[in-house]
């Protein structure tokens, strides 16, 4: 895991899709990745770069 991992996102926004591939296919099996509240990601931070 990233020391960082807000940093690693801004960085390279692909990098956890292509760590969590890498691991579905290691484990032949798949991952589901279910996000909640995504909708704050607009409502509450104001930067648009940000968002």
């Amino acid at each position: 895991m990233p020391r960082d991992p807000a940093e690693t996102l801004r960085k390279e926004p692909g990098y956890f899709g292509t760590r969590l591939r890498a691991r579905a296919r290691r484990r032949r099996t798949q991952i589901l990745v279910f996000v909640d509240q995504f909708e704050e990601l607009y409502t509450l931070v104001s930067d648009p770069h940000e968002r």
